[in-house]
């Protein structure tokens, strides 16, 4: 009778196991549609990103929230977002190294606003001379030497894959999947379609695509909570980039 009983149990906890997966999937899926049908119009915004020196900054991701707008500055610092809806939206500027700017901006239809970000440095670091191309990336190499399981790109393999974005390389990999495309695809656990931990550098990320895939050196891909190095666990896998160092 008690062997009964708890065959019950385990059925009712495995139900329920899958319940939730099933709606943590749709909850994604429903936020990838909305991504997709987001407001457009005919107001355009513009402007320059630098640095506290005021310097340039290039890469830096603009994005307009509540539409489809989002443009990364050029080498001189330069964005422009076009096909905007008109109205008070929330324009949220952030680039790897630097602090995340967020305010509110007016748009006008048919009209060119103009929005000029200065953003400050996240953390001063001492420039670092790397001699030996080996050991550029350290801990990316000591990763892939004691994991016992996980998928390691070094620079050249992600090179060679000629991505538009960072999001495009977790395509390669069986244990993730990929919803959505461009800047906005969200990355997924193929298990259990959760979101998994997103390390940059190690320091904890919002999303895949805050770094651009021109400056990704490496990435490190772990499937399952025991894959991945202590402290950047995760049930749902975990995700490690590395940026380009200047050799």
């Amino acid at each position: 009778m008690r062997s009964i009983v708890a065959v019950v149990l385990l059925l009712g906890v495995a139900r329920a196991t899958e319940a939730q997966g099933a709606e943590r999937s749709e909850r994604i899926d429903a936020d990838s549609a909305r991504s997709t049908t987001l407001s457009s119009g005919t107001a355009t915004l513009a402007g320059t990103v630098s640095g506290p020196e005021g310097k340039p900054v290039a890469g830096a991701e603009v994005r307009v929230h509540g539409s489809s707008g989002v443009d990364r500055t050029n080498e001189r610092g330069e964005y422009v977002v076009a096909k905007l809806p008109s109205g008070t939206y929330e324009v949220e500027v952030r680039q790897i190294g630097f602090g995340m700017v967020r305010s509110s901006v007016d748009l006008r239809a048919g009209q060119r606003t103009r929005y000029d970000v200065t953003l400050a440095r996240a953390a001063a670091l001492d420039s670092v001379k790397v001699v030996d191309r080996r050991s550029m990336y350290p801990e990316f190499e000591k990763h892939r030497k004691e994991a016992m399981e996980g998928r390691f790109l070094d620079e050249g393999e992600i090179e060679r894959m000629h991505v538009l974005f960072t999001s495009d390389v977790a395509r390669t990999v069986p244990a993730f999947r990929v919803i959505g495309a461009g800047p906005d695809a969200k990355v997924v656990s193929s298990r259990g379609s959760c979101l998994p931990k997103i390390y940059v550098d190690l320091l904890p990320a919002t999303y895949i695509n805050e770094v651009p895939a021109a400056r990704v050196g490496a990435m490190e891909f772990y499937p399952s909570f025991i894959s991945a190095p202590m402290g950047k666990r995760s049930p749902c896998g975990t995700i490690m980039i590395w940026t380009k160092k200047e050799e």
